[in-house]
């Protein structure tokens, strides 16, 4: 990555309702779009899906990323989540 102008990827998830139900995910998401260097951003449900996580891998490549932000919950509220249900 050295020497390279950074193309940053914003992944925002929904978590559900746990940030879903209090924050406007595709807002975030349409903002993350216009600040420096964000050559791609989106928003999705579940980013530990196996579907999700697949988008990702795909959009790195499709884009060029070299930097990826990921914005969802915590692996523990993902557990305790689980461990609830």
């Amino acid at each position: 990555m050295s020497g390279q102008a950074p193309r940053i990827g914003v992944f925002v998830c929904h978590c559900g309702t746990n940030i879903g139900g209090v924050v406007n995910v595709p807002s975030v998401a349409k903002y993350a779009r216009t600040l420096p260097d964000v050559v791609y951003a989106e928003d999705n449900l579940y980013t530990c899906s196996t579907d999700s996580q697949e988008r990702i891998k795909k959009a790195i490549l499709e884009n060029n990323l070299n930097r990826v932000v990921v914005a969802s919950c915590t692996r523990e509220r993902t557990s305790l989540s689980s461990r609830i249900l």
